[in-house]
């Protein structure tokens, strides 16, 4: 499976060639952390704002082959490996934005982090909305509560109904970013809670249905 990945190993280690490339350019402060109006309001030092990002992403990529391999039902992961790799990518390619995102800022440019990362959420609810319904069942990857972990019924439901509302949120997401310019990241945070509260209703309805 390593061998397929060859287009995300050399995105990992092109971040990891830009942050030995500009860290003589970085300054002591590195801006790490933006408020709902876009502000900074958090910062780190010299090294883990150049380096950080791109090694917690290499990071990630070992563990994401580590998971599988602990949980009691792998193969079930290995059978999901399509949707598996979904999340791989769009995890993977989220931390390269963001990091590109803070290289952009510390060197004067104008980004728009509120948008650029609602789009990045919005786009990955619906792409991983497409496929959740595909995830077979297992103890690590999906939407993983009490009622769906306890009746595999409730989890090939709860998957399902939970997919096509993230896709519905995602696109929702993604209209707010480009159309809500008054308060975007509340009825954002508003779409994201909602989505994962009526997930989690819905799977205890579920439940208590198929197990009166």
């Amino acid at each position: 499976m390593i061998k397929k990945d060859w287009p995300i190993i050399i995105l990992l280690l092109a971040t990891l060639v830009l942050a030995f490339y500009v860290y003589p350019m970085m300054p002591e402060k590195v801006p790490m952390h933006w408020n709902a109006r876009g502000e900074i309001d958090r910062y780190s030092g010299r090294f883990f704002g150049t380096f950080g990002l791109p090694l917690i992403n290499i990071g990630l990529y070992f563990l994401f082959y580590l998971v599988p391999v602990i949980d009691p039902k792998k193969k079930n992961i290995y059978r999901s490996w399509g949707v598996y790799n979904i999340v791989r990518y769009f995890v993977h390619g989220m931390f390269v934005v963001i990091y590109l995102m803070v290289i952009a800022v510390v060197f004067g440019y104008n980004v728009d982090v509120g948008l650029i990362t609602q789009l990045i959420i919005s786009l990955m609810f619906v792409f991983l909305g497409n496929s959740i319904g595909k995830i077979k069942y297992n103890y690590t990857f999906g939407i993983r509560l009490p009622w769906t972990l306890a009746d595999e019924r409730v989890w090939k439901k709860t998957h399902r109904f939970g997919g096509r509302l993230m896709v519905m949120c995602g696109i929702l997401g993604c209209l707010n970013a480009f159309v809500n310019k008054t308060y975007p990241y509340p009825v954002f945070m508003t779409l994201i809670i909602g989505c994962f509260a009526v997930i989690t209703i819905y799977s205890y309805l579920c439940y208590k249905n198929l197990n009166p």
